[in-house]
């Protein structure tokens, strides 16, 4: 490399990081400051004086008092949203360009990971992020219902080599057209309340929690904390639901088996697919105070088939589901 392009690589260098600083630390701004990072790397501006471009990111971050994974999380957040767009563009589908994308760099990146390499299941959590009917706290509860998915079809949840990632890509797309629906699937409408249609004049807050499902007293059943004050009264109200999915026929055989019942929660409810509808009733029968959840696959909701009925004469205990929710707070 020739002085006069080395002394060029320099300057142009400078100006960006300049222009990068105030940009890397407006989360607004992050498309902005992607493009600039990936102009540096692909014209290789950093070869003048350091030997890669991690180490040259390195020193930027040092000299600016910028944080390294800041950085590195504005670059993979741009370059995924970078590929959606690509494929998009090839199948002639109009989609939001990267400078008017108004979702912030970690519920992309979530995005990301939940939905690997299938770019249709990105761009509903995409629009839906852009439209602001997602958070990025329903996000992470939808990771972490993702991880459970793959660890339930025998697959590591972070693709860590060339062969996972082929591997969960096909996963990714057979799944994406399977005939039954998934866990994930009635996670997503668990993280908002709707479902619950009463209390709809309530100030309520409502959260879901997955991260129980493997412990003894919690086997595969999600968890929904929901607090709610009655406005005239200012009176509050907070009750924990526990959810029981079955969403196969082979779930459904045998004697029902809920563990813990009426002794963790307030309310107990059983969720099925249309086509094991007439199952689910059989299945609770003997269980009078378990409410029964249809989820319908064709407008992805949730309807409330036979409700729930408190007794809080037998949550026993709900002081440890209370203190497992604080915890996963703190």
């Amino acid at each position: 490399m020739s002085e006069l392009e080395k002394q060029r690589k320099k300057e142009k260098l400078k100006k960006i990081e300049e222009e990068i600083e105030p940009l890397v630390k407006n989360e607004i701004s992050w498309a902005k400051a992607y493009k600039l990072l990936k102009e540096v790397e692909e014209n290789l501006l950093y070869e003048y004086e350091y030997p890669s471009y991690t180490s040259w990111l390195k020193s930027f971050s040092e000299r600016y008092n910028i944080t390294l994974s800041l950085l590195w999380r504005q670059k993979k957040a741009g370059k995924f949203y970078d590929s959606f767009y690509d494929y998009y563009k090839q199948l002639s589908i109009p989609v939001t360009p990267i400078e008017r994308v108004e979702i912030g760099t970690d519920s992309l990146t979530m995005i990301e990971k939940i939905t690997g390499a299938n770019m249709r299941e990105a761009k509903v959590l995409i629009d839906r992020a852009n439209a602001g009917t997602v958070s990025r706290t329903e996000l992470k509860t939808l990771w972490e219902l993702e991880k459970q998915e793959r660890e339930r079809n025998g697959m590591s949840a972070i693709r860590q080599n060339a062969y996972d990632a082929k591997k969960f890509e096909e996963y990714s797309y057979d799944t994406f057209g399977q005939s039954f629906p998934s866990y994930t699937d009635i996670g997503s409408i668990l993280c908002n309340p709707i479902w619950l249609f009463y209390r709809k004049d309530a100030g309520k807050k409502y959260r879901l929690f997955t991260q129980f499902s493997k412990l003894d007293e919690y086997k595969n059943s999600y968890i929904v904390a929901e607090d709610y004050n009655k406005i005239k009264e200012k009176e509050y109200e907070f009750y924990l639901h526990m959810f029981y999915m079955r969403l196969q026929i082979k779930e459904l055989m045998g004697e029902p088996v809920f563990s813990g019942y009426s002794e963790y929660a307030d309310f107990y409810w059983l969720i099925v697919p249309y086509e094991l509808l007439s199952q689910g009733r059989e299945y609770i029968k003997n269980f009078p105070d378990i409410g029964l959840v249809l989820y319908n696959e064709d407008s992805n909701s949730l309807m409330i088939q036979k409700s729930a009925v408190l007794d809080r004469e037998n949550g026993k205990n709900r002081g440890h589901t209370i203190e497992l929710i604080a915890h996963t707070l703190l």
